[in-house]
């Protein structure tokens, strides 16, 4: 083989080898980015439990997470994303909201995770639309399972059985 052919030869490989790498690359941005919490999806996960959390009033808003691959150490993973409140014409208050979200969360937590909730490792946790967001016309539900004791898991927790 001639210099040239093995030079081209060489030019060729790396140019694969760095598209390689610009497609993994662009694979992990995909998975590990913050997203608005509006647009969270089931199965997806994230990052910190903190961004998660509101005040003791029930009046904080989650606005956007860190979304992360399900197969790197995360927090919580969405189970349920969907509508709960569809038998109310007006914000019924966050003290209805919460109920609503409870009984609903916990029902499909038992089903995601193959378990019954008072005997499980895992517990669940929730984001329900704000008096704005419902004059807007949210009326989605977010559940979101995790560890009890708030320590990172890997891989879906779906059928974990405990």
């Amino acid at each position: 083989m001639s210099t040239l052919g093995k030079v081209l030869l060489g030019v060729g490989a790396l140019v694969v080898v760095l598209l390689v790498v610009a497609a993994a690359l662009a694979a992990i941005l995909a998975e590990s980015a913050t997203v608005a919490a509006g647009s969270i999806e089931r199965g997806e996960c994230f990052a910190d439990f903190t961004q998660f959390e509101t005040d003791a009033t029930g009046t904080g808003e989650v606005t956007s997470v860190d979304r992360i691959d399900c197969a790197e150490a995360h927090a919580l993973e969405a189970y349920y994303v969907g509508p709960a409140y569809e038998s109310y014409d007006f914000y019924p208050g966050v003290e209805e909201i919460d109920d609503v979200a409870i009984t609903s969360c916990r029902q499909r937590f038992e089903r995601f995770v193959d378990f019954d909730w008072e005997f499980s490792e895992l517990d669940f946790w929730w984001l329900t639309p704000t008096p704005s967001g419902w004059d807007q016309g949210d009326r989605e539900l977010v559940c979101l399972v995790g560890d009890f004791d708030k320590e990172l898991v890997v891989g879906t927790l779906e059928n974990a059985g405990r």
